[in-house]
């Protein structure tokens, strides 16, 4: 594909940008843009996260730096758009602008508007791409708040870089790249986004109100919805949840997704709402993460007034197996490396009993405390690990540490090795031989 006739300016983007030292949002994105033409199987995994399908016959181009001929008043040398993504399907195109930004710095609303109002004017543009060390449950959410006025003729969406670099991660570890040329490349894209000097982070801290937000709701102060302090809460918590999914997905080479309702995937503002209903009136933060083939869904939780975090998977004990105290040791077996003393079980039975917690350690010391129980076998169990932060839990960096640590603990002594119990096959079925020469027999020699 050739320079596209409605652009003022621009260039092709390259894998090593010519751009100066200072722009460092181009030095950054443009090997990015520069890699997705070259490797399919890049622009198919990264593109197709926005939705945009690549077939075998599309051609992407990359551009940096552009200014559209139409629209070129709107945008001064200082702001103009940092790419542009074009995917060529014969009979359609589909054009995304890319804004990005380095570091620290945060994609700016009057910035990004400006971006939308551009393509809202230009009938080549079906959306615009922001980028940044911010994070997003799904592409389709933005870290800044836009009108839907904004948003009626063309997509937002976002990708965080850590997504971005995982992405590559994911490619390579699950060795996908099958040309050698491709792979090469792919891999010192891999490098350059992991080297420090790309400054790509994971999130590192709740939002500076955090502290206060947890003395006033543990206190029973009660705190307005629209909160500067709760509203900056539910903000860190989501991105915290986008990048406890990233961790994982990294730890097993597998895409590990967030669990959210329909209504909550369709808007960013039904999920703020709901998170900030929880938070004001049961002092929680919840989240539930999907990982591929597990057990059951990974359900975090952090309660302010206790002050701790509780990892938990459900696991279905064997239905075979009379008993509470073997159904458990059957579970038990699985959790042998499940050593350390903030790991329980919870027993749920069946009707109105109320479940049991136990201490894993407690029943490896002393098995017969599961008789206790023996009246009615327990059907499900959780299997929890309860992180008592104490005073780090007010911290906004201590409190995002601990529970990164604590989730990495649950998932490599607990998550990887517990299975659901399944029935067997149905075993074949004998028929005495006696049967057996009855029906060899003919009619007459039965009667």
């Amino acid at each position: 594909m050739g320079f596209p006739d409605y652009l003022e300016a621009g260039q092709r983007a390259r894998l090593l940008p010519v751009v100066s030292e200072s722009n460092k949002e181009n030095r950054l994105i443009g090997p990015v843009l520069g890699a997705l033409p070259l490797i399919p199987e890049l622009s198919k995994e990264l593109l197709g996260q926005l939705g945009v399908k690549i077939g075998t016959r599309s051609k992407v181009s990359c551009f940096t730096e552009v200014v559209f001929k139409k629209t070129k008043d709107m945008v001064d040398n200082s702001s103009r758009p940092d790419g542009l993504i074009v995917v060529d399907n014969g009979r359609t195109q589909w054009r995304c602008l890319v804004e990005a930004k380095f570091g620290n710095n945060k994609i700016g609303q009057s910035q990004l508007e400006r971006y939308l109002e551009i393509a809202n004017k230009e009938p080549q543009i079906d959306a615009v791409l922001t980028v940044s060390n911010e994070f997003a449950a799904t592409p389709s959410h933005s870290p800044v708040s836009i009108s839907s006025k904004l948003k009626r003729k063309c997509d937002l969406f976002h990708l965080s870089w850590s997504a971005i670099a995982t992405t590559v991660d994911l490619l390579l570890a699950n060795d996908e790249i099958k040309d050698p040329d491709r792979a090469l490349v792919l891999h010192e894209l891999h490098e350059y986004l992991r080297h420090p000097a790309s400054s790509i982070a994971g999130f590192t801290q709740m939002n500076k109100e955090w502290k206060d937000v947890v003395k006033a709701l543990v206190s029973g102060a009660r705190l307005p919805k629209n909160d500067v302090g709760v509203l900056g809460v539910v903000s860190s918590w989501h991105e915290e949840q986008k990048d406890m999914c990233l961790i994982l997905s990294r730890l097993v080479k597998r895409s590990v997704t967030l669990k959210l309702p329909r209504a909550h995937l369709d808007s960013s503002a039904e999920w703020q709402k709901a998170t900030t209903d929880t938070l004001l009136s049961a002092n929680r933060l919840t989240a539930s993460i999907a990982v591929p083939d597990a057990a059951g869904s990974l359900d975090v939780e952090a309660v302010l007034s206790r002050r701790t975090v509780t990892f938990g998977m459900r696991v279905k004990l064997p239905e075979d197996i009379k008993s509470t105290k073997a159904r458990v040791n059957w579970l038990m077996k699985q959790l042998k490396l499940a050593t350390d003393p903030r790991f329980y079980v919870r027993l749920n039975f069946p009707g109105r009993r109320e479940a049991a917690m136990l201490e894993l350690t407690a029943i490896r010391e002393d098995p017969d405390i599961l008789t206790a129980h023996k009246d009615l076998a327990c059907t499900t169990a959780d299997v929890l690990l309860v992180d008592d932060q104490g005073g780090k839990f007010a911290g906004s960096k201590t409190f995002i540490e601990q529970l990164e640590n604590s989730l990495l603990v649950f998932y490599e002594n607990a998550v990887a090795n517990v299975r659901n119990w399944q029935p067997s096959a149905p075993k074949p079925v004998k028929v005495p031989e006696r049967e057996l020469e009855a029906d060899d027999q003919g009619p007459e020699e039965k009667s």
